[in-house]
C-alpha cells in the first residue's frame, strides 16, 4: 500500500510541475517549469573557458536548477520580470530590470535584443539576458535544439560564486519587440558577457600589423601622409594591444591601436598647429572580423603642445568624441599651461627646455569647463610657451574612423613673439601624447608618444 501511495504522490507531482499557472499581470505567460544548470564558476571556467572546451558544449545536462519565470513586463525599452529559481537545495527571487538593448548581432541580419538588466532583490548578478528571436544557427551552452529556433539564453551569478545558466523557448511576450530605436549594447551585457568568470587565455602588445594598418586607411580615407612641416603627419603606436578568450570553443580577440595625426606650420608671422589622439580596434570571432565593440579603453588622454624661438600660443581650442560627450558638449577637463615669457626664448630653447617645460605642465594641471570645439581652454591671456588638455577620466574607446568614433584634437593659434627683425631658420617645437590604456575596467599600461620637429619663425 505504501509503494502505491508513493507511485501516486509522484505522479500528481509531475502534474503539477506541468500545469501552467498564468501570470497576475494578465500576460499569455505561464509560469513553466524551465531547467537549467548551475556550478562553481572556477568549474565554468576549467569547463568552458579553455581552448578545446567546445567538446563539453551542450553535454551538461539541464537538470539541476529550474526557473519559472513570470510577469514580463516591457514598456518601450524598458523589461522587468520576476523569476523563481530553484538550485542548491535553495529557492532565490530573481527580480530583474533594466534597458533593452540592439545586440551587436544586428547588423549581421540577426533579430537579437539584449538587456542591461539588474537583480532588485541582489541575489544575482545577471551576465546574459538575449531575446535571440531568429532561427539562424547560434551556439548555446545547454541547450543544442534552440541553437536553430527562437530562445532566450538567461545567465547569471550569485553570492556564492555560483553561474547558473538557463536556454529557454522564448516567450509570446518578447516575440514581437521593436528593436528599431534601441541603443547599441554594453559589450559586457552581449559578446563579453563572460569577462568576469572566464580568464583570458592571453593579453599582449604585439607589432603592428598590416590589418590594423588598413583600419587606420579606412578611418582616415587615405594612407599614412607624409612628414613634414606644413602638412598632417600620422604617428603609430609601435604595438596593438590585443587580448584572447576561449568560450565554449570560440575564439575570441580584442585589438586595440592607439595613432594620431599632427601639423605644424611655419609661424610667419602666425599658424595653426594640430595635435590629435585616434584609436583603431576591431574584435574577431574564430578571426572573422565582428560588429562587437573591443574591451580596451583609453583614459587621462593628455596632447600637449610646446612652442620655440619667438613663437608663443595665444588660444587654444579642443575638440573631439569621448563617452557620453561629442563636439559641442560642456564639461570639465583637465588643462597644462607655461605662461611664455622673455626668459624662454631669449636662448633659443632646446627640445630639452621644451620637454622640461611640457613635464611640469602635464604634473600641475588644472581644472577648468570647456564646450568641445569651441572653447579656448588657455587659462589666461597672456601668451604661452606650453598648452594642453587631459580627458582625465572621460572615455574613448572605439574606432575613430566610425560614424560615433573617438578622438581627441587640440588645436593652437601660434603666433610670432619677438622683437622687430628676429627670425630663426630652425626653431625647435615639441607635441605630446599621452594616454592610460585600460582593459575591462583595470588598468592595463600606459603609452605615449613624443613628436619633435624644426620651424621658420619671422614677422
Amino acid at each position: 500500500m505504501k509503494k502505491v501511495m508513493s507511485i501516486l504522490l509522484s505522479f500528481a507531482l509531475i502534474l503539477m510541475l506541468n500545469i501552467p499557472v498564468y501570470a497576475e499581470n494578465g500576460s499569455n505567460d505561464a509560469l513553466t517549469k524551465y531547467l537549467g544548470t548551475s556550478m562553481p564558476i572556477k568549474q565554468f571556467d576549467k569547463v568552458y573557458g579553455s581552448k578545446n572546451s567546445d567538446s563539453h558544449v551542450n553535454k551538461l545536462q539541464s537538470s539541476d536548477a529550474s526557473l519559472f519565470l513570470n510577469e514580463i513586463k516591457i514598456d518601450q525599452e524598458n523589461i522587468s520580470f520576476n523569476a523563481e529559481i530553484e538550485y542548491n537545495n535553495s529557492k532565490k527571487i530573481l527580480n530583474a530590470s533594466g534597458s533593452l538593448r540592439n545586440s551587436y548581432k544586428n547588423e549581421d541580419g540577426i533579430n537579437s535584443t539584449v538587456g542591461e538588466l539588474i537583480d532588485q532583490s541582489n541575489e544575482f548578478n545577471v551576465l546574459l539576458f538575449e531575446i535571440y528571436n531568429d532561427v539562424q544557427p547560434t551556439k548555446n551552452l545547454i541547450n543544442k535544439e534552440l541553437e536553430t529556433q527562437p530562445h532566450v539564453k538567461l545567465y547569471l551569478t550569485d553570492r556564492e560564486s555560483n553561474i547558473l545558466l538557463f536556454e529557454l523557448e522564448i516567450p509570446e511576450s518578447l516575440t514581437s519587440i521593436e528593436t528599431s530605436n534601441f541603443t547599441p549594447s554594453d559589450p559586457k551585457h552581449d559578446l563579453f558577457w563572460f569577462v568576469n568568470v572566464v580568464s583570458p587565455s592571453e593579453q599582449k602588445e604585439t607589432p603592428v600589423d598590416d590589418t590594423m594598418l588598413r583600419i587606420i586607411a579606412e578611418n582616415e580615407n587615405d594612407l599614412f601622409s607624409p612628414a613634414a612641416v606644413g602638412s598632417f603627419t600620422d604617428w603609430v603606436h609601435p604595438t596593438t594591444y590585443s587580448n584572447t578568450y576561449y568560450v565554449a570553443g570560440d575564439e575570441i580577440k580584442n585589438f586595440s591601436l592607439p595613432y594620431g595625426s599632427w601639423k605644424s606650420l611655419n609661424v610667419t608671422p602666425s599658424s595653426t598647429w594640430v595635435n590629435s589622439f585616434k584609436i583603431a580596434e576591431h574584435v574577431t570571432v574564430n578571426g572573422k572580423k565582428t560588429n562587437a565593440e573591443n574591451l580596451f579603453t583609453y583614459k587621462n588622454v593628455k596632447l600637449t603642445t610646446g612652442v620655440g624661438a619667438y613663437s608663443s600660443i595665444d588660444r587654444s581650442f579642443i575638440d573631439g568624441s569621448m563617452v557620453g560627450k561629442g563636439s559641442g558638449s560642456a564639461l570639465a577637463m583637465k588643462i597644462a599651461e607655461t605662461v611664455w615669457s622673455k626668459i624662454n626664448v631669449v636662448g633659443l630653447p632646446s627640445l630639452t627646455n621644451i620637454k622640461s617645460w611640457i613635464t611640469a605642465s602635464n604634473q600641475a594641471l588644472t581644472s577648468k569647463n570647456v564646450t568641445l570645439g569651441s572653447s579656448n581652454v588657455r587659462l589666461s591671456t597672456n601668451p604661452a610657451a606650453v598648452s594642453g588638455i587631459s580627458s582625465d577620466n572621460y572615455t574613448l574607446h572605439k574606432n575613430t574612423g566610425s560614424n560615433t568614433g573617438h578622438y581627441l584634437t587640440l588645436q593652437s593659434d601660434v603666433q610670432f613673439n619677438g622683437n622687430p627683425g628676429q627670425s630663426a631658420s630652425a626653431a625647435n617645437g615639441v607635441m605630446f601624447v599621452r594616454w592610460d590604456t585600460y582593459f575591462n575596467g583595470s588598468k592595463y599600461n600606459s603609452g605615449q608618444k613624443t613628436l619633435e620637429f624644426q620651424y621658420k619663425v619671422n614677422n
